[in-house]
């Protein structure tokens, strides 16, 4: 729209300011001016939404290995390859001292078992906090939502 106005204002402004073969020019290069511009506005909107589109498949593609992961957990559970225990912490023996945050408890129990030194994890629910464990420590009995799973 202020596209439009301008061209308008600058029509006008040149129509009566400058000759005939002058104005015929200075409109040619203002209407190629805005031309560029609404290519340029054009191009940025493709690109916003390539990216857009780019960042929505790779959140599927996350989601669909995360879901993927979680049916793998599954199987090893119900096939009796891992132990779960509620409300148990493995005490101590952190193979990660700060722990992994923002994971699920698959991804956390995925992340065990790809690392050999991994026996057991303990999993902070309401924080998402994952804390591989390389052996050792204790079981400790907590209030707290807490759940920990030995891998191997």
């Amino acid at each position: 729209m202020f596209n439009r106005l301008m061209t308008g204002f600058m029509v006008s402004f040149f129509y009566f300011t400058l000759p005939a073969a002058a104005t015929a020019q200075a409109l040619s290069g203002v209407v190629d001016a805005m031309r560029d511009i609404d290519r340029n506005n054009q191009r940025r909107a493709d690109r916003a939404l390539e990216r857009e589109l780019l960042e929505r498949q790779l959140e599927h593609e996350r989601d669909m290995l995360e879901m993927q992961n979680e049916r793998q957990v599954q199987r090893q559970v119900s096939s009796g390859n891992l132990r779960v225990l509620p409300e148990i912490d493995f005490y101590g023996a952190d193979i990660a001292p700060n722990g992994i945050r923002g994971v699920s408890l698959d991804v956390c129990v995925q992340i065990c078992a790809e690392n050999r030194s991994c026996v057991a994890v303990s999993w902070v629910n309401e924080r998402s906090w994952c804390f591989p464990k390389h052996g050792g420590g204790y079981q400790k009995r907590l209030n707290q939502d807490v759940t920990s799973v030995q891998v191997r």
